[in-house]
C-alpha cells in the first residue's frame, strides 16, 4: 500500500497564504475547544510561515537561501500535515478530540529537539493523521486511548499507533503494541482484531535533510527506494513477532518525508504506507474486511495526485 502526496499549492507567496489560511481553520477549531493554539509549537510556525510568505513576494530570487534554516522546512511540512487532516478533526467527538489536541500542540518545534520524554505530541499527531487515512479511505475511524483508533465495519479492528523514536526498537514496540491490544479487546467484541500501526517517520528522516526524488510514479518509486535502502523493517521479522505474539494480525508501516520535488524544484511533503500480515487461518471470518481495508487504503492512490 503506498502514495506519494504532495499538497497541490501554487508557488510563491500564494503558497504560504493559502497555507496561513487554513492554518487558522486548524485554530479557529482548538479555540472551539477551549485550546490556545498560538501558545505551542504551530504558534511558532504561523510566524515562520508569514516571513515566508514576505521573503518569498519580495525576494523570490533569494528565497532558497534566506530560508534554508530547518525551523523554516518543519514549519512548512508541519503545517501541510495539520491542515490535510483538518477534514476529518471537525467530524470527531469533541470529548474525544479535545484531550489529544491538546497534546498535539505541545513539544518542541523541531523533531531533532525531541527527547522520549518529550515526543508524545507528535506521537498523538500520528493517531489523528492515521486516523485521517482510514477517513479517506471511507470507513468511519473512532478515537479512542486503548486503542488509540478504532473500526465497526467493515470488522471490529482495533489500531494500536506507534511512532518509533529509535530505529533498534521496532520488535520491541511491535511487542508492547500488541500487548496492550491483548488488553484492549477485553472491552470489545469477542471478534474483534488487533493491528499494529507504525510510523517509522523520523528514525528515516534523522538527519532533517529532504531526500530528493522526481514527481510522479518516479518520486513514489523513489521513496519506496529510500525506504527499503534503511534496512529498517525486516517482513520477515515482523511476521515471525507477530505469530508469536498472537495479538494483531497485521503490521502497517508509514513513512512520511519532505523531498526535493526533482520536476517542480520545489519542497514537498510525499509518504508510503505499507501492511504487513501476519499467518492467516483458512478461512479466519476476518479475512473479506481486513483485504476491504487493505484495498481502501490502496484506493487512496485515487484520491490524490503528485502536483508536477
Amino acid at each position: 500500500m503506498d502514495q506519494l502526496i504532495a499538497e497541490d499549492l501554487p508557488t510563491g507567496a500564494p503558497r504560504f497564504e493559502i497555507l496561513l489560511t487554513r492554518l487558522e481553520g486548524v485554530f479557529a477549531l482548538c479555540r472551539s475547544l477551549g485550546l490556545n493554539p498560538e501558545g505551542g509549537r504551530f504558534g511558532e510556525y504561523r510566524s515562520l510561515l508569514e516571513d515566508m510568505r514576505v521573503i518569498a513576494g519580495s525576494d523570490s530570487e533569494n528565497f532558497p537561501a534566506r530560508t534554508r534554516d530547518a525551523r523554516y522546512r518543519v514549519a512548512f511540512s508541519e503545517t501541510l500535515e495539520i491542515i490535510e487532516i483538518l477534514p476529518y478533526l471537525v467530524t470527531c467527538d469533541p470529548a474525544a478530540l479535545r484531550p489529544k489536541l491538546r497534546v498535539v500542540l505541545q513539544g518542541p518545534a523541531l523533531p531533532s529537539e525531541e527527547s522520549p520524554a518529550s515526543n508524545e505530541p507528535r506521537n498523538v499527531e500520528f493517531e489523528l493523521r492515521f486516523a485521517w487515512l482510514l477517513m479517506r479511505a471511507g470507513f468511519k475511524p473512532k478515537l479512542d486511548e486503548h486503542p488509540d483508533v478504532w473500526l465497526d465495519a467493515p470488522w471490529t479492528f482495533l489500531f494500536e499507533c506507534k511512532r518509533m523514536y529509535s530505529a533498534n526498537r521496532i520488535r520491541d514496540r511491535i511487542w508492547e503494541a500488541g500487548q496492550q491490544l491483548t488488553a484492549a479487546r477485553r472491552n470489545h467484541i469477542a471478534s474483534a482484531e488487533g493491528i499494529i500501526v507504525i510510523s517509522v517517520s523520523r528514525v528515516l528522516n534523522d538527519g532533517g535533510h529532504p531526500i530528493k526524488v522526481q514527481s510522479g510514479t518516479l518520486g513514489k518509486a523513489g521513496l519506496e527506494a529510500w525506504l527499503t535502502q534503511t534496512d529498517l523493517v525486516s517482513l520477515n521479522n515482523v511476521q515471525k513477532v507477530l505469530a508469536q505474539a498472537q495479538s494483531a494480525i497485521a503490521v502497517i508501516f508509514y513513512v512520511s518525508a519532505d523531498f526535493h520535488n526533482l520536476g517542480t524544484k520545489g519542497l514537498d511533503r510525499g509518504f508510503h504506507i505499507f501492511g504487513v500480515e501476519g499467518p492467516r487461518a483458512p478461512f479466519a471470518p476476518y479475512g473479506r474486511a481486513f483485504d476491504e481495508l487493505q484495498g481502501g487504503l490502496i484506493s487512496l492512490g485515487d484520491q490524490f495526485r503528485v502536483r508536477t
